[in-house]
């Protein structure tokens, strides 16, 4: 898919709790990508038409926030 066909791709895409929670069907667990000590990844279908990955993290447990920015640097390099 070329990048012309979501021209806005790079800059954030902006969208609701409702829109996620409807992309994912309402975090359906026949959209879960998997399950980690942070949280867990979710498939989801957004209103453009874009299939995203959606993680929840677990606010429960101490580091999801740090874990995080260090997931978003590494796929920042990719």
């Amino acid at each position: 898919m070329a990048n012309t066909d979501f021209p806005h791709l790079g800059d954030y895409i902006e969208d609701s709790y409702h829109d996620l929670v409807r992309a994912t069907n309402n975090f359906n667990q026949d959209n879960l990508l998997g399950m980690g000590g942070f949280g867990s990844v979710f498939r989801g279908c957004l209103n453009i038409g874009l299939i995203v990955t959606l993680k929840v993290l677990n606010l429960e447990v101490d580091g999801p926030s740090k874990s995080f920015n260090a997931e978003c640097r590494a796929l920042c390099t990719i």
